[in-house]
């Protein structure tokens, strides 16, 4: 019985023993591959697929209202599933996001469809094939062949298809090194490819589309969605070749080649179709309000001069183009005294936090608040931008006063502007306009920027418990912020920011302006109503005397494309209003009189509309 009880002890031993070891040999093979899961991770981490509306998908769809809840649900597949974004930018270490639009797909039918003023789905566009109605164009170069394709149902859209002949070179090019993180490289070699192009269109409307892929083997798409019907002329520039424009191990400047494909091409675009005009798209009241969240979508309308804005605007640029929000409506523009009464209603702070790109913005935002006509005809790099704005009506018991007026001394550093207001007089505390409601706008540069200065964050204020980036943004109720063009300037001035240190840079901005709204409670606020401008296109310039070559510079838009379309996914993860800057500015960056600003163009006159109208200052 011993015996039998010592073998049965043995028995049990021996099973438990085992059960051990394959207990372990289990958990060094999970503890292997949740490793190599989370190594995974760092570069390709969970990527959300959206989850859409039921019901049919519209030709063109309600871009402009969605639901806030639209873009807080979405379900997480692993990685290896899917290695780009819906945007096609790759994964670096970013949580998903769930895209900004619905889904649409192909129109099925025979009849033709006329445009319609209606927003769309850039990647939808990006992939509709045409290549059943292509033909070849003829053009100034020997290096690549061009075909254009167009939709036989859908009027005035189609693509531009570019392919480099030599695949020698081509080969050569995708054997670069391009960046130091492999996912990045992976993308501008997939998407991107070495040739970089600028297309340009001229007519009923004036366009440059934002809108480009790489097929592979060198083969370039560039799609358009043309809107209103007429006779178009087409030019085509090769900007740069072998990864000049995106190549981040490349410290000096890429100079443009600038070289001319397609010079004033002919092209008739729905020629059956009615015609859009800015004094047709002012009655269209039925048109819902544009988003106050989302960037807008827009077009460059030729002018008609039928409307007095289009008269007084031509005056100002000389350029006859108008520009006009799509399948939507703006209701808070301040032209010529438009909202004045808001300013009766509420006091509001408004705060332009950036580099020169928003001083521009500041300066003709002042004149639209101000009720002027004039345009910005000068970069004016001085002069006070801090000022007050009163409704007329309130003003009226203040004889020989304008309804705009200077917070501190200017006489040092007059501006153009100042004609019609006090300046030169720092306006005491005790001015009964004081005690009026009353619009006020500031701008601000780097100094107290949200990614170049660090004392916001670190300087405490043990008494009252708040950092000095509290205490500053306490006095604003609503910011536009931007990073501008200084993160792809020279290293001279800090810039050559890789695609990931883009990231890492909005990042740590935009968490840093969420932080500032949660503690806003203890100044007695509500959230600051941030609004992001984009990033803008910038003109291609081949002046090897010129600021940018020698400067090293790196601000080239496909570049800055990329930079945009890193920070709105950024920012709409965070909730944070944006702007639809880099689709605005492109078509105007070659008229840019000083190489980087849009003083003189209706591209400025498009943003400070659309910014208006983001910050909602009438509060309906």
């Amino acid at each position: 019985m011993t015996v039998l009880n010592g073998q049965i002890m043995r028995a049990i031993i021996a099973i438990v023993i085992l059960f051990l070891a394959v207990e372990l040999v289990l958990m060094i093979g999970y503890e292997m591959s949740m490793g190599h899961k989370a190594a995974s991770l760092i570069l390709k981490p969970n990527v959300p697929t959206p989850i859409l509306p039921d019901g049919p998908v519209q030709e063109c769809p309600t871009y402009h209202h969605l639901p806030a809840s639209a873009y807080q649900n979405y379900a997480v597949l692993d990685p290896s599933e899917l290695p780009y974004l819906e945007d096609d930018l790759p994964v670096l270490k970013l949580s998903g996001i769930s895209p900004f639009i619905n889904s649409s797909t192909e129109y099925k039918g025979s009849k033709v469809i006329c445009p319609k003023w209606e927003a769309y789905d850039k990647r939808v566009q990006m992939k509709k094939d045409f290549e059943g109605n292509c033909h070849p164009v003829k053009i100034e170069s020997q290096d690549f062949k061009v075909d254009l394709c167009q939709s036989e149902l859908l009027c005035g859209q189609g693509y531009f298809k570019i392919e480099r002949l030599d695949k020698d070179i081509c080969k050569k090019d995708m054997e670069k090194e391009l960046s130091w993180n492999k996912q990045v490289e992976r993308y501008l070699k997939e998407k991107i490819g070495p040739d970089a192009f600028h297309i340009q269109f001229e007519g009923p409307e004036r366009a440059a589309f934002s809108m480009w892929s790489h097929l592979g083997n060198c083969v370039y798409k560039f799609p358009f969605r043309l809107i209103n019907p007429g006779n178009y002329t087409v030019n085509i520039m090769h900007a740069y070749k072998s990864f000049d424009a995106v190549n981040e191990l490349k410290e000096d400047w890429s100079k443009p080649l600038m070289a001319n494909l397609i010079t004033k091409y002919p092209m008739e675009v729905c020629p059956h179709c009615p015609v859009y005009t800015d004094a047709i798209v002012q009655q269209m009241h039925h048109l819902p309000l544009c988003s106050r969240d989302e960037p807008t979508q827009g077009v460059f309308l030729r002018m008609t001069m039928e409307t007095e804005r289009e008269k007084y605007k031509f005056d100002n640029y000389k350029h006859p183009y108008i520009y006009a929000p799509l399948g939507c409506r703006f209701d808070q523009t301040f032209e010529l005294h438009g909202n004045d009464t808001c300013m009766s209603n509420f006091t509001t702070h408004l705060l332009i936090n950036g580099d020169s790109q928003s001083r521009i913005v500041w300066d003709l935002l002042d004149a639209r608040l101000a009720g002027h006509k004039e345009s910005i005809q000068a970069n004016e790099k001085l002069g006070n931008r801090d000022t007050l704005y009163f409704s007329t009506n309130d003003l009226k018991n203040f004889t020989q006063v304008k309804n705009r007026f200077l917070l501190k001394d200017d006489d040092e550093e007059p501006k153009k502007k100042a004609k019609d207001v006090n300046s030169g007089k720092v306006v005491p505390v005790s001015d009964p306009r004081r005690k009026l409601h009353r619009l006020h706008s500031k701008y601000v540069g780097f100094e107290t920027h949200l990614y170049s200065h660090i004392n916001p964050i670190r300087e405490w204020d043990d008494e009252k418990k708040v950092t000095s980036g509290d205490k500053f943004y306490s006095n604003y109720d609503a910011v536009l912020v931007n990073a501008g063009h200084w993160p792809a300037s020279g290293l001279w001035a800090g810039g050559h920011f890789s695609i990931e240190r883009y990231v890492d840079l909005i990042e740590y901005a935009s968490d840093f302006m969420l932080v500032l709204n949660s503690r806003r409670h203890i100044f007695g606020k509500g959230p600051i109503n941030y609004v992001w401008e984009g990033v803008n296109a910038f003109k291609i310039d081949d002046n090897v005397e010129g600021f940018a070559a020698k400067g090293a510079d790196w601000r080239i838009n496909y570049r800055l494309k990329i930079y945009s379309d890193f920070a709105e996914r950024v920012f709409r993860r965070r909730g944070i209003k944006q702007m639809n800057s880099f689709d605005i500015t492109l078509p105007w960056s070659q008229d840019s009189p000083d190489g980087a600003h849009l003083y003189t163009l209706p591209a400025l006159d498009a943003q400070v509309d659309e910014l208006l109208h983001k910050w909602n200052l009438c509060r309906v």
